[in-house]
């Protein structure tokens, strides 16, 4: 298909990512921006789907395993410890689908942009306020709503508030603009999403045969972490311009908020299944600490989510999709870092015999208190 001229006042549409970067060139007084044929679209079916797939994922790790689906938690498992099997095999499950999407569908992922100190930066950042924070937008914004946690509650639009300025002033637009045209899903997304559904669904039957369970609680984090990852990949989380849109008025797309709540809705329901089923890690304990840690860090987070375009979870899988792509492994390295630098600082200001800090205030100390060893909960079978 030959490429179509658009003008230039025309409202900004993101091109899909495996395409060439657009060219101006000029027609007599006018300047035209030459653009592919193909423009990526606002495709709500996808959202949902990707939505659906992350809710099950969170729910069903609740239900088989009695564990948040927290995705910086099981990073930080993985690059700080203690080492947890269960943890590292939900890391490895985003990595190891990141890369079979991008065979299938390697439209989902954006090219690879250029590495910048500014995107490790962003990444350090987002290390720094998961940790401190001790939650991301699947640890707080799925499964600590859908436990009830007061954190969570107080966590979310601390970091979706922060992350929308960062992103914004980023942008350097603070104007309205036209939203992203909605498209339709392709056929052959909908057929890998059909297929996926299915073989997703039979690798979950094994994890119901298994006896032991810390080989079960493995078994379903590796599941898990496939599941998410296919979420995330199909729902268009892998792409830093999708969260972009979603966080800047110039150029609106619902994508990363349509995801958000189809997710958070799943998440839900399987959680009150869950409750149901009396497994009391459902449900937030009572008197969840709100402090300081918890704010900064939940601002970090949206600062560094806002300026990248990457939490956790979605860069994994994007590292996956292409392990090569230097900006993705600086922003990588640089949560890692982030997280490492965090946790040695916090190390530092342990508690001795006596309760008494070594000169740090007492606030960095709080532990998230909404584990499974707490006994009472705050809201009640419904």
């Amino acid at each position: 298909r030959p490429p179509m001229s658009v003008p230039p006042h025309t409202p900004f549409m993101r091109l899909r990512g495996t395409h060439a970067a657009a060219q101006t060139i000029s027609c007599a007084d006018t300047s035209y921006v030459q653009m592919p044929f193909e423009l990526m679209q606002y495709i709500p079916m996808q959202a949902v789907v990707g939505g659906v797939f992350i809710g099950a994922a969170s729910g069903i790790y609740m239900l088989l395993a009695h564990r948040i689906a927290g995705n910086s938690g099981a990073l930080k498992s993985v690059v700080v410890g203690p080492i947890e099997t269960t943890k590292a095999a939900l890391t490895l499950g985003l990595i190891a689908t990141g890369s079979i999407m991008n065979l299938v569908l390697p439209a989902l992922f954006e090219a690879p942009s250029a590495p910048s100190l500014g995107v490790y930066l962003g990444g350090f950042v987002v290390g720094v306020g998961t940790t401190l924070g001790n939650g991301c937008t699947s640890g707080h914004g799925l499964c600590g709503l859908s436990r009830f946690s007061i954190r969570s509650l107080v966590a979310v639009p601390v970091f979706m508030g922060c992350a929308i300025a960062s992103a914004t002033i980023k942008s350097g637009v603070y104007t309205f603009g036209a939203p992203v045209v909605a498209g339709q899903m392709d056929g052959k997304t909908v057929t890998t999403a059909l297929y996926t559904f299915g073989l997703l669904a039979a690798m979950l039957l094994p994890a119901m045969l298994l006896q032991r369970k810390d080989i079960r609680d493995t078994y379903v984090g590796g599941w898990v972490g496939c599941c998410a990852g296919t979420g995330l990949s199909i729902g268009g989380m892998v792409r830093p311009s999708v969260i972009t849109g979603a966080l800047t008025p110039a150029n609106f797309d619902s994508t990363l908020w349509v995801l958000f709540v189809t997710a958070l809705s799943v998440t839900f329901v399987f959680y009150r299944i869950a409750q149901r089923s009396l497994v009391h890690e459902a449900c937030a304990a009572s008197g969840g600490v709100i402090d300081r840690k918890l704010v900064l860090g939940a601002a970090l987070f949206g600062l560094g989510w806002g300026y990248t375009g990457y939490c956790p979870g979605p860069l994994l899988s994007t590292f996956g999709a292409n392990p090569s792509d230097l900006a993705t492994l600086l922003c990588l390295l640089g949560v890692i870092n982030g997280m490492q630098a965090t946790a040695r600082v916090m190390a530092s200001f342990t508690c001795d015999e006596k309760g008494n800090t070594s000169g740090a205030p007492a606030q960095l100390l709080e532990k998230e208190s909404s584990g499974p060893h707490y006994q009472q909960f705050s809201c009640q079978l419904l």
